[in-house]
């Protein structure tokens, strides 16, 4: 974290293989909370083929920085991997999406998140996102323009592509230190499946994930 850390989640999921063969959803179990950050903090998990899908949304009444880890454990409890990922300048009712490759040969896995007030300017609401979805080129250009007065630092644009109201694929892209008034593009292909074949969709669903600044003092009170 860039901050103090004053929350820590240990949630325990336990990941059986042939359940997630059958569907993309998992269990969470074993929620552990330490302080009002900690249990204000709604988290969701998905499993899109090797990868798993973790939505956290903030039902804190200020802006939040959290450190997503997960760790992956072998049938002896010892740690076998580890991958994490921060987000910053969460806003009251924010859902972000984080996605993390499943380590193969693992019994079980421990999700760490960690949270503390924000030092960052949140900029979502100055973004503007104009779409066009290429059916010849299989591919959704999204325009993206700051039309804030700073340039913001960092932005995560995400994508998520549906089959009958079911998530079937997930992406994201980034972009560093946009100027205000300027325009970058980023193109999202259509979905593949794990051989390299074109899944069908029937809607899409364009989100920003994170979009923000660092402050030299956080702005938020409790």
């Amino acid at each position: 974290m860039k901050t103090k850390i004053l929350t820590i989640i240990t949630i325990i999921a336990v990941l059986l293989t042939t359940g997630c063969k059958k569907n993309n959803e998992t269990k969470l179990e074993n929620i552990k909370t330490n302080d009002k950050y900690s249990e204000n903090i709604k988290v969701q998990i998905a499993k899109l083929n090797d990868t798993l899908l973790f939505t956290l949304k903030n039902n804190n009444k200020i802006t939040i920085d959290t450190d997503i880890k997960i760790n992956y454990y072998n049938k002896d409890n010892k740690l076998i991997d580890s991958d994490e990922d921060t987000y910053s300048a969460i806003t009251p009712e924010k859902e972000v999406t984080v996605l993390f490759n499943v380590y193969k040969n693992y019994s079980y896995y421990e999700i760490e998140l960690v949270s503390d007030k924000t030092n960052y300017s949140n900029y979502e609401n100055d973004i503007k996102i104009t779409e066009k979805n290429n059916a010849e080129e299989k591919s959704i250009t999204c325009n993206i323009k700051n039309t804030s007065k700073n340039t913001i630092e960092y932005i995560e644009v995400s994508i998520l592509f549906y089959k009958n109201n079911k998530l079937i694929s997930y992406d994201s892209e980034y972009i560093f230190k946009l100027p205000t008034n300027k325009e970058t593009k980023i193109d999202f292909l259509y979905p593949y499946d794990d051989k390299f074949k074109l899944l069908s969709f029937d809607k899409y669903e364009i989100k920003i994930n994170e979009a923000c600044s660092y402050n030299k003092e956080t702005k938020d009170e409790d």
